[in-house]
Parts: structure tokens; C-alpha cells; sequence
């Protein structure tokens, strides 16, 4: 068996049950022990406590997300399947999309073998269930069907279409590879095709157009929404911008106030200054999916690159180009960038030789050389995240174990929770268990929110318990990312209640989140009880 050709046909043969049997025990280990975080439990709580109509047409447009998982994640609901439960029906959803890619891609055997357990692929779109967890299955499906463009156009657009109502980066890759099916057909005009009809095009083009338009229209911003804020720096270490715990990135904020030992430091708006964190946010952007050394990433890159000029096929990079465009101009998180990774298999996927085509040896030994410099090192953060799951010191989030205390200790009392990682609880309960948000579950991202601003009346009403949830970055702690750095750090809402003297901090439940690229974030939960308690 040489496990560095090409394969000619398509096939699932036992090597291929194998690779997909072991990837389908990791999943499936890994949710087993994976605590959910808010942003799990958000989407879940919105498909809970909505309506059909009210979810597309009202709550959907502060989300910043089109509706296709929420949609999944209504129906579920409506059968009585639980939040636990949920997180499995994922796991299935992405062994499903690698049993795509080792059924139909074309590569050779050693990258059918890697790539299924590179960190996006094997844990983050697969036991973090959120709506990225359909970008592999549809992804992959679409380069599955490209072998026969003709043939499969009405399916294409269905595919694609759905791709566009995963996520505002679902929709740029579904123009993207819309755009290299287009070309395709522009090209193959002149071949005859039964399979190639003006009544196909058209059934294609509408449903496609429909699809888009849903997109669109469901994941609109309202007016005053205030999730979605402009593309800012990856939060580093070294870097002294911050998100506060309300998850919006604020320039020039303080990053370590609460720390010891640590000093703040005003942000740099020189033009040096302001050189050198665009190169780092562009490095980022670059690097994010692929590989921590900019070095690695570029020669991937590259290689890519000449290999599609010598296809003449350049334009077929498109689905990328537009992802990172995206990422520059709008919005991206740490757990995007696997999207371009996913775009990058799924085009060589597209464009690697056919059995007729002549083969040219060196060009398949250097794909296969880039494609495996990424997998080794990404399957490296799959061991490090599944790690983490099982041996801590951490959990994945806090959440758990706040629930655990909150339904041990709340009978006959009531509860406040502030910012948005307060819902991480909520899955757990079955209504709001915080008297002072509004009757549903998820957190409102609109200007509407004042749970914040009321946060002294609040307190005024003397609560027994007061849940705060927030994310700790990096760059919050000064580099100093230890248990001591994190137990002393405050969250400003927490030093406000504080310093009222009515309450005291109790307990702190805090959890580890790696997300790829050597950075990670910790989810905590904080609980404050009355100080005379």
C-alpha cells in the first residue's frame, strides 16, 4: 500500500473505517468529558425560549449569525432532546464530514490518515458544538461534488446555499466557491452535457439566490445591536488592548488593573506603533488556521499558489482570498480561522489531478509535504485540547460547577447574573433562574440590555446569590497566566458590587478554554454572597 499516491477512484475501504472508527472514539471521548461554555449554551437557549418567528425574525438580527443551527437546534428542542444530549447529535455531524473526506477526496492515504485530526477538524468544529461544526460536512461535500459540476448543480447550490446559513464566514465561503463554480461552467460552455440545461441553471441560480437571500435577511444587524463591533487586534500577551467581559473589544483598555505586580500601559497610536499591530493582526489572520510560524504558513501558502498557476487555476484561491479579506475588514474570534484551513484542503481538493491528467510527481510530493507540515503540528493542539479536557487543571469552562452549586444551594433563595457568560448555567435550569434579566435564557445583545446599568438597584434588592460570568484573556493577566493571576483578578462590575461592602466574593469556578495557535482564554464564574452571611 503506498500511502503517498493519489488515489484515481473514490472509496471507503477498511483503512478508511479504521481512520474514521478511532477519529469517531476521540469525538466521542473528548465530548464526554467537555464542559460547555456560553456561547454553546447561548445558541441552545435561544432555540429553547423562542418561537419560530420571533427567533428569525427578531433575535436572530442581534446574534449576528444566520439561522440554520439555530433551526437544527429548535427542532431538536421540540423533540425533548436535552443540552447534553445535543452536544452528541454534533459529534455525529462532524464524523459524518470526515466520513465525506475519506470517502471522496482524493488524496493520498498519509493525509487521510493526518488531516481528520488537526485541531479544527478533531475538537474545535467537533466537540465544541456550535454551528461550526456543519462547515466540514458541507465544505467537504461541495468539493466532493465539484468532480462533476454538470451533474451535480442542483445539489451544489443546495449545499452551498446552506453553507451561506451557517455563519456570516459560511456565507463568504459559499460565494467563494460559487464563484469557482461559475468559472467552471464558463469553461465547460462549450461542451456539450445532457446534465448541463438552461432549466438547471435556472432551478440552481434560484435556489442558490433564495438561500443567500435568507442569509441575508435573518442575520441583518438590527440597529441597535451591540455585538458585533469592528475587526480589532488578537489579544495577546504582548498586546495591551482588552475585551472586557461583555466580549466587545475596546482599544486602550486596562488589561491587568486587579493583577499585582503588573504594570498598565497606555496603547501606542504612533504610526510605528500602529504599523506593528496591523503586521500582527495580518500575521494572525494568516497564520491562525494553518500554523503558529509565519514562516510554515507562507511556504504552505506559496506552494499552493504556484501550483494553482501551474493548473492555471489561480482564480480557484478565491474562497481564501475572501475569507481573509473578511477577517481584515469585519470580524473574526480565535475559533474562525479553522475556516480557512477547511477552504484551503477543500480547494486542493478540487483542483489535485485527476487519473486522466498527467501527473506531475513533484508537485504532489510538495502538496503533500505543506498539507502534512500543517497536520502534524495541528494534530499536536488536538493532543493539547483533549488533554486539557481530561486532565485539567482546569475544565473547558466554569459553568458545570457553578450549576452544581446553584442547584445544591438555591432552593426558596434568588439569584442575579450579569454579563454574558452568566447563561452558561441556564441550559441546566428550565427557565431563567436570574431575577433580574429579562424571562428567557440568552443573553440580548442590543442597546436594550441595561442589566449592567442596573446592577446597583440590583443589589439594592438584596439577592442571596449574585453570578458574575467573564472571560479572563491573556493580555488581562500581564503574561502572568497563573491560578494565583487568576484568582485575583476582578472583573470591574465584581470590584463594584465589592466596594459596596454588602457582598463578598465565595466561590470561583474557572475553566481553561484552549483555542488554537497557542492561545486560550479562561471562562470563570463567580459567585457573591451577602457579607454577613
Amino acid at each position: 500500500m503506498d500511502i503517498l499516491s493519489s488515489r484515481s477512484e473514490p472509496r471507503f475501504g477498511k483503512v478508511e473505517a479504521i481512520i474514521l472508527a478511532t477519529y469517531s472514539l476521540l469525538v466521542a471521548w473528548t465530548i464526554a468529558h467537555h464542559v460547555p461554555w456560553a456561547d454553546e449554551a447561548q445558541a441552545w437557549l435561544l432555540a429553547r425560549d423562542s418561537s419560530l418567528y420571533d427567533l428569525f425574525t427578531v433575535w436572530l438580527h442581534y446574534e449576528g449569525s444566520p439561522g440554520l443551527f439555530h433551526l437544527l437546534l429548535w427542532g431538536l428542542c421540540q423533540l425533548h432532546v436535552s443540552y447534553g444530549a445535543m452536544h452528541w447529535l454534533m459529534g455525529i455531524i462532524a464524523i459524518a464530514g470526515i466520513w465525506v473526506f475519506l470517502r471522496y477526496s482524493p488524496f493520498p492515504l498519509i493525509l487521510r490518515i493526518i488531516l481528520p485530526f488537526t485541531f479544527y477538524l478533531m475538537y474545535q468544529y467537533a466537540v465544541i458544538a456550535r454551528s461550526y461544526v456543519l462547515v466540514p460536512l458541507l465544505v467537504f461535500s461541495v468539493a466532493a461534488m465539484f468532480s462533476k459540476p454538470g451533474r451535480n448543480l442542483v445539489g451544489l447550490a443546495v449545499v452551498l446555499g446552506l453553507l451561506s446559513n451557517i455563519s456570516a464566514h459560511g456565507f463568504v465561503l459559499s460565494a467563494g466557491f460559487a464563484f469557482i463554480l461559475v468559472l467552471r461552467l464558463w469553461k465547460e460552455r462549450g461542451i456539450p452535457s445532457p446534465f448541463l440545461t438552461s432549466k438547471r441553471l435556472a432551478v440552481s441560480g434560484i435556489i442558490l439566490g433564495t438561500l443567500w437571500a435568507i442569509a441575508i435577511s435573518s442575520a441583518m444587524p438590527a440597529m441597535d445591536n451591540t455585538y458585533i463591533p469592528p475587526a480589532t487586534l488578537f489579544h495577546r500577551p504582548e498586546k495591551t488592548a482588552a475585551i472586557p467581559s461583555s466580549g466587545h473589544p475596546v482599544e486602550g483598555a486596562p488589561t491587568s488593573a486587579n493583577v499585582p505586580d503588573v504594570q498598565q500601559k497606555p496603547l501606542d497610536w504612533s504610526l510605528l506603533a500602529r504599523a506593528k499591530r496591523k503586521y500582527a493582526t495580518v500575521r494572525l489572520e494568516i497564520t491562525g488556521g494553518l500554523s503558529t510560524s509565519l514562516l510554515v504558513s507562507l511556504g504552505v501558502l506559496s506552494i499552493t499558489l504556484a501550483y494553482l498557476i501551474s493548473r492555471k487555476s489561480i482564480l480557484d484561491i478565491a474562497p481564501y482570498v475572501l475569507l481573509q479579506v473578511f477577517f481584515d475588514l469585519v470580524f473574526w474570534r480565535p475559533w474562525h480561522f479553522g475556516m480557512a484551513l477547511i477552504a484551503l484542503i477543500a480547494i486542493l481538493w478540487i483542483d489535485w489531478p485527476s487519473k486522466d491528467e498527467r501527473r506531475n510527481p513533484r508537485w504532489t510530493a510538495l502538496l503533500v509535504v505543506a498539507l502534512l507540515s500543517i497536520g502534524v503540528e495541528q494534530t499536536l493542539w488536538s493532543v493539547r485540547a483533549i488533554t486539557a479536557e481530561m486532565r485539567g487543571p482546569y475544565p473547558y469552562s466554569g459553568d458545570q460547577q457553578t450549576t452544581a452549586f446553584l442547584q445544591s444551594h438555591l432552593a426558596g433563595k434568588k439569584a442575579a447574573g450579569f454579563e454574558f457568560l452568566s447563561v452558561g448555567v441556564l441550559p441546566y435550569f428550565p427557565s431563567n433562574i436570574y431575577f433580574n434579566q429579562p424571562k428567557h435564557g440568552f443573553w440580548f445583545w442590543g442597546s436594550g440590555n441595561h442589566v449592567a446599568d442596573q446592577a446597583m438597584e440590583t443589589v439594592q434588592e438584596h439577592p442571596d446569590y449574585i453570578v458574575i460570568g467573564f472571560d479572563i484573556h491573556s493580555g488581562d493577566l500581564g503574561g502572568k497566566d497563573t491560578p494565583a493571576a487568576v484568582n485575583a483578578f476582578r472583573q470591574n462590575l465584581e470590584n463594584q458590587i465589592l466596594a459596596t461592602g454588602l457582598y463578598v466574593e465565595t466561590h470561583r469556578f474557572c475553566g481553561d478554554a484552549f483555542l488554537g495557535h497557542d492561545y486560550h482564554d479562561k471562562f470563570c464564574q463567580v459567585i457573591l454572597e451577602p457579607s454577613g452571611h
